[in-house]
């Protein structure tokens, strides 16, 4: 439990930063536990930021720019945290998006406005895209989608 003045550090993000360097310096064991548990932490805070922000449609270099890291080390924390490159799982996650748009029966979006919603430059970029992942074009999808609903 913290008390007194540990409670003043752990509001105060310098005095905290300077707390936890000393105990690096210092070789304390809790730093290196501190430290791996941030570590651990910190992929979870990638792929929350990025389910968060993926959707504005922004590239990587904003992303990491409003991350607060360089570009080199949001690329590094993110295929740490994601296991594969950002760029790729983001177009997955946007394919995803659209996809569920595409077959929602609430909604009568064309595939053109499915896709240009979706950061897509056109319906044909999106048609591409989804034969590619799913194998069948968007309109079978969907058509297969509405078959099954009935």
């Amino acid at each position: 439990m913290v008390s007194g003045d540990g409670m003043a550090v752990l509001r105060n993000r310098g005095a905290t930063e300077n707390w936890f360097l000393g105990r690096l310096f210092c070789a304390e064991a809790t730093a290196g536990a501190i430290s791996s548990l941030l570590r651990r932490l910190e992929c979870y805070a990638v792929v929350r930021f990025l389910l968060a922000y993926s959707i504005d449609k922004k590239n990587l270099r904003v992303l990491a720019k409003r991350y607060g890291v360089s570009y080199t080390h949001f690329r590094r924390l993110c295929n740490y945290a994601l296991g594969c490159s950002a760029k790729a799982e983001l177009n997955n996650w946007r394919l995803a998006r659209s996809l569920l748009e595409l077959v929602d029966s609430k909604k009568n979006s064309s595939i053109t406005e499915v896709a240009l919603k979706h950061g897509y430059a056109s319906g044909s970029h999106f048609s591409t895209d989804v034969k590619g992942q799913v194998g069948v074009s968007p309109r079978v999808l969907s058509d297969i989608f509405k078959l099954a609903v009935k």
